[in-house]
């Protein structure tokens, strides 16, 4: 690490860094920062650590990838963006943030407008391995009642709630509506996605 002759606060780092850069990394107060990509915390791996997580990286990247190909729309619950552009409506409802993820619950309901530019067949969910709690689902103005297929929980404890539906979608808008089901509040629901 080298303070760089100016009169600026700065610094630079010469050790290896992954992945490999032409230059040397430069370091300088956060404040300074403007449109850019940044790192304010770095991790200090093994060459064999930089490999496993390379792995890891790229596996996760694949299957982002994949859902990301297999999606028709996505809401995530809690955001005003997405839940303003899918027509949010609510009663004695709330929102927060879990592992720097947003959700929405509800002790009595919460609704959207899912829209379907192309056919979906199946709905997915994702909320909290220990919060996996009952909710009744309406869609369209149907519940749903079919028995969902569940994940098990990715290493921050989420898990995806899957229902394959009884009738294909096509394109147009359809509400959805969350709801408890023999609960007092349905689950922290952080993703609703519909799938094709």
């Amino acid at each position: 690490l080298r303070k760089i002759n100016d009169d600026l606060v700065a610094f630079t780092y010469t050790g290896s860094v992954y992945p490999a850069q032409k230059e040397a990394l430069k370091l300088i107060p956060f404040f300074r920062l403007h449109d850019s990509r940044y790192a304010v915390y770095f991790h200090q791996v093994t060459d064999a650590e930089v490999e496993s997580i390379r792995k890891e990286v790229a596996l996760s990247e694949r299957k982002a990838m994949e859902l990301a190909n297999q999606t028709v729309d996505l809401i995530f619950p809690g955001e005003q963006q997405p839940e303003s552009d899918h027509g949010i409506l609510y009663e004695q409802a709330e929102t927060g943030i879990n592992k720097d993820r947003h959700f929405r619950r509800a002790k009595g309901w919460f609704s959207y407008n899912l829209k379907v530019k192309e056919e979906a067949s199946q709905l997915m969910i994702t909320v909290r391995k220990e919060d996996h709690t009952k909710v009744a689902i309406l869609l369209n103005n149907e519940k749903l009642t079919v028995s969902p297929t569940i994940s098990k929980p990715d290493k921050e404890g989420f898990i995806t709630i899957c229902y394959s539906l009884p009738q294909k979608l096509s394109t147009g808008s359809y509400p959805i509506r969350f709801s408890p089901d023999g609960t007092e509040w349905t689950p922290a629901i952080y993703e609703v996605r519909l799938l094709k």
